[in-house]
């Protein structure tokens, strides 16, 4: 279907079709323009039908977002045995149950409401910081959602975001609540520690043979290597296509006088400013000024601070039309004249001049060609993207497809899923896309990928050659990895039966100072540290400040850290102070409250279900669409 359409895109037909489609886009709703007695509904709830063509999409979405979790093809049956198809019947009927909430309460989203919130997204705004709708189409491809989807989806979530906040506006916070999480998460301890390090590695005896054997079979999973896949793709990068692209000069010049905005540099002023009521004022302080040469002196004597009167970088346009000439004919470091605005009377001094600048076209010509190159390829590689589907659909192999398409076919003979070769080392090469390493292992060995975007507007496919499955490395080959191995254990012994001897003498009553002169250790202060407090800020593992907030002023704990083991006794306990404890309430508060409104808004939804009559029809979706 999609390729009897690329094919026929050029007949007039087609192009008026297209047309009447674009133009129903442009005007933000595309919801019902196909919906007939061919899309049945899935579900109604009250006078609103919910399309099998709306639920079709929400699980194609639904497949997508989840095939990552499964590390392998999820299918749509897989999916439907999952029970993925009623999740999202229900999640559309609790969508439809929320329209109809806000609509009774007047929310109302309208088409200009969603077409404004787009146009403010700044996602897709372009170079020039403007609304850019080539990029929001673009945006909408790579998510694999349609722009009417999208809008429905948009105006959804506004409608939900209203009602959510007419919801969350009057919660009663409970005190009770309250004030335990606050004094959870602000209350501050102290320790006083040591480590205890674990001894060098070449102070540890090399294992007998039967000690590393042992070992060995001890630890199968330490020694395991991950599943390995082998593979060949494609790789249509306009990058590379775009080397065999020429461009005449002539669409260079065209296209350097159509963005000649980037290329031009404005005439600049860093300027300090002194606005005075009235004529007289302005002219005794120009003529101070003149004499002493104090800009910044006579403005505090007018009682302006230099924040104040500091205007920074200045273009012209920003200029009241009474100051733009004379300042800017102003050269560095001279001030001007009283000069009469609407505000009042002006003494601008000028601190620094940038001057405008516009690039020459000789200057910027390589990188307009390779980017009027870079847009051709990405051009014609849609075509041969088009042909490599039709080569691979027609029984080609990757390098058949390749060959008859004068295009490269890459090999990987091995690779797990974070791009490592069995030496570990990383493959170079790989396609610039988050989902190509996953698409590896979500593939089935002997079957071809589906057609990939990349970064950049290039395309990808690839098959799975083999698939090598997780096996324990034989000792021979990893022996001295396993030797290694068990002098870390070793070394990590020794040093956690140090640690509890020092801690045991501190329960005995013995003091950290004397002990750690007894190891020739340091004794360190940590930083204050909540309940929340990174391992980085405190100086301690977190494993250490969690046995910290379960003893006493005074009492040692120990864990281990990356360099050895820390043995710790708790220094001190401070509650919040006054703003320490407002900050903490109104952050808590924030999140109690949140917490609330999610919980208020579920019961609303299912009080909204419960008022109307719902059907739903879930065997329309077993036949494929």
């Amino acid at each position: 279907m999609l390729q009897a359409l690329r094919e026929r895109a050029s007949s007039w037909v087609i192009k008026i079709l297209l047309g009447l489609l674009v133009l129903s886009f442009a005007i933000w709703g595309i919801n019902d323009i196909f919906l007939g007695e061919r899309d049945p509904a899935v579900a109604e709830i009250a006078d609103v039908k919910i399309p099998k063509s709306r639920a079709e999409e929400a699980i194609r979405e639904e497949i997508n977002r989840l095939r990552p979790l499964f590390g392998r093809q999820l299918d749509r049956d897989q999916s439907f045995r999952r029970g993925i198809n009623i999740q999202v019947i229900t999640r559309l009927v609790d969508e439809a149950a929320v329209n109809l909430g806000a609509n009774k309460l007047g929310i109302v989203v309208s088409d200009q409401m969603a077409n404004r919130a787009i146009r403010m997204d700044r996602t897709f705004y372009n170079g020039q910081n403007q609304f850019d709708r080539s990029i929001f189409a673009q945006a909408l491809r790579q998510a694999s959602v349609s722009e009417g989807r999208y809008v429905s989806n948009l105006k959804q979530g506004l409608a939900t975001s209203q009602l959510s906040q007419a919801i969350a506006s009057n919660i009663p916070l409970p005190r009770a609540l309250l004030a335990p999480m606050v004094r959870f998460r602000s209350e501050r301890r102290t320790a006083q520690s040591i480590l205890v390090p674990l001894p060098k590695t070449d102070t540890i005896k090399t294992p007998a043979n039967g000690e590393i054997n042992a070992f060995y079979k001890a630890h199968p999973a330490r020694f395991t290597a991950p599943e390995y896949r082998g593979a060949s793709f494609i790789h249509l990068d306009p990058k590379v296509l775009a080397n065999e692209v020429q461009i005449a000069q002539a669409r260079i010049k065209q296209s350097y006088d159509e963005r000649i905005e980037e290329f031009t540099t404005r005439a600049r002023r860093k300027i300090s400013q002194i606005v005075f009521t009235t004529e007289a004022a302005a002219k005794t302080a120009a003529a101070n000024i003149r004499k002493r040469g104090k800009f910044s002196k006579s403005a505090k004597e007018n009682g302006k601070t230099i924040k104040a009167i500091d205007l920074g970088w200045i273009e012209k346009k920003d200029l009241f039309s009474e100051l733009a000439n004379p300042v800017f004919d102003l050269s560095k470091g001279a001030t001007s004249a009283p000069i009469k605005t609407a505000l009042g009377w002006h003494i601008v001094k000028v601190a620094d001049v940038q001057k405008g600048h516009i690039k020459p076209l000789s200057e910027v010509r390589k990188a307009l060609k390779a980017d009027l190159a870079t847009r051709e390829a990405i051009d014609g590689i849609f075509a041969l993207a088009n042909k490599l589907e039709d080569s691979l659909a027609g029984g080609a192999t990757i390098s058949e497809a390749a060959s008859r398409l004068n295009v490269k076919a890459h090999n990987i003979n091995a690779v797990d899923s974070s791009g490592l070769d069995p030496n570990g080392t990383p493959i170079a090469g790989l396609p610039k896309s988050g989902d190509f390493l996953r698409m590896v292992f979500q593939t089935q060995s002997g079957d071809d990928s589906p057609l990939s975007e990349t970064e950049g507007g290039g395309f990808y496919i690839l098959h799975v050659d083999k698939v090598i499955s997780p096996a324990i490395s034989p000792l021979e080959k990893i022996r001295k990895d396993v030797i290694a191995a068990w002098k870390s254990q070793q070394r990590a012994k020794i040093a956690e039966v140090r640690a509890k001897k020092i801690l045991d003498a501190l329960k005995n009553g013995k003091k950290l100072k004397a002990l750690a002169r007894g190891q020739k250790a340091k004794v360190t202060t940590s930083k204050p540290f909540t309940r929340l407090t990174h391992d980085a800020e405190s100086g301690l593992p977190s494993a250490l400040m969690g046995k910290l907030f379960t003893i006493k002023k005074g009492e040692p704990a120990m864990a281990m850290a990356s360099n050895g083991y820390v043995v710790a006794v708790l220094s001190g306990i401070r509650n919040p102070d006054a703003k320490e404890k407002t900050e903490t309430e109104n952050r808590t508060r924030d999140e109690i409250q949140r917490g609330i409104a999610t919980d208020l808004f579920d019961q609303l939804v299912s009080a909204l279900k419960q008022r109307v009559t719902i059907k739903t029809y879930p065997e329309r979706l077993q036949n494929r669409p």
